[in-house]
């Protein structure tokens, strides 16, 4: 078990074959090296460790073990969740919505230096509600790395005029690059498809905790 779960993971880190490949292993796997019997893998069962042998001698006591059905859970109903999250990522990327949502909390906040920060971290967390938090933060970045240009152009400008600059105006760029990468973060704990972890663990807590 711990090898294929190596090997998996080296798969997954080098992208040697594509990732959706590697997710088949298991079930090509479990039956090759005795981890299962073939019928576990689509019936599911329960595998008694302690009297089990592997085909390499090896024995494991002390241990009970329960398999879910391996095969059903590549159809689980937290991927098909998972699957309708991405449907929507794809759809909001498209038509740029997450532009006219950011520009809508944008013209409420105003534009002050503290609003801008927080009117791009309550858009960043509300679309990182139904997106990936990474998706998300990929999505906003460009738009703050747009507005920081802007803010320097005028913050120069104001300079050469001889105008009175805020003297927080360098740190600007850093709070709104932070903010963007938080609230990404932050969002992503409310809904199931914000971070694919809530959905991990509401799977896992019935089996742990029963």
């Amino acid at each position: 078990m711990a090898a294929v779960i190596l090997w998996m993971a080296i798969w997954w880190m080098t992208e040697a074959i594509p990732l959706a490949a590697t997710a088949l292993l298991p079930i090509l796997l479990f039956p090759f090296l005795g981890i299962m019997r073939g019928r576990e893998i689509s019936a599911g069962g329960r595998v008694d460790l302690s009297t089990a042998t592997f085909q390499d001698g090896f024995s494991v006591r002390d241990f009970d073990v329960i398999f879910p059905n391996v095969a059903n859970q590549y159809m689980d109903w937290i991927i098909l969740l998972f699957m309708g999250g991405f449907i929507i990522a794809v759809a909001v990327e498209k038509w740029n919505l997450h532009k006219r949502i950011a520009l809508n909390i944008l013209a409420v906040v105003g534009g002050q230096p503290h609003r801008l920060v927080l009117g791009f971290m309550l858009a960043t967390g509300f679309l990182s509600m139904w997106l990936s938090n990474t998706a998300t933060a990929l999505m906003m970045m460009p738009m703050g790395m747009s507005l920081i240009l802007l803010y320097e152009e005028l913050n120069a400008g104001a300079v050469q005029r001889g105008e009175t600059v805020d003297a927080r105006a360098p740190n600007f760029s850093l709070t709104l690059l932070l903010g963007i990468a938080y609230s990404a973060s932050i969002g992503g704990f409310a809904t199931l498809i914000g971070t694919p972890p809530n959905g991990v663990l509401v799977t896992q807590l019935p089996q742990l905790f029963p």
